[in-house]
């Protein structure tokens, strides 16, 4: 994982995977909505961790997707492996901010919605706070 992240930044799928695939003791992910890529990195932690260590909430309305937040092959995949390991997906409608908490570090970011932002190549537009308590 990157240790030269600034904590203004811009955060996208790749950084997001970086946190995700470093988090040895826990993961909380509050996002509207996640990639395919994403989805997959999550799930495999989750596994790798167990439900009890994992938190995640979604806004799982369409509205979601249609918008560009996320895609509906990362809710799925999300949900089934929830129900492979026994564990659930959190509900929380309307959030359009998110969160990603990987053991000490804290990512706060604003996702950009694709339909909106999509093809945007300019990296100097910060879009993140990044808090590292260790």
């Amino acid at each position: 994982m990157s240790t030269d992240l600034a904590a203004v930044t811009n955060v996208d799928d790749k950084i997001l995977i970086e946190f995700i695939q470093a988090a040895r003791k826990r993961l909380i992910f509050m996002t509207p909505g996640m990639s395919k890529e994403v989805a997959e990195a999550f799930c495999s932690k989750w596994q790798e961790l167990g439900a009890q260590a994992i938190t995640v909430i979604i806004d799982a309305d369409p509205e979601v997707c249609r918008l560009g937040y996320g895609t509906v092959d990362a809710l799925e995949f999300l949900y089934k492996k929830a129900q492979v390991i026994k564990s659930e997906v959190h509900q929380q409608p309307g959030i359009r901010i998110a969160l990603l908490v990987a053991d000490e570090k804290t990512i706060i970011y604003s996702p950009p919605p694709l339909l909106i932002e999509a093809g945007k190549t300019v990296d100097t537009q910060p879009n993140a706070i990044i808090f590292d308590s260790t």
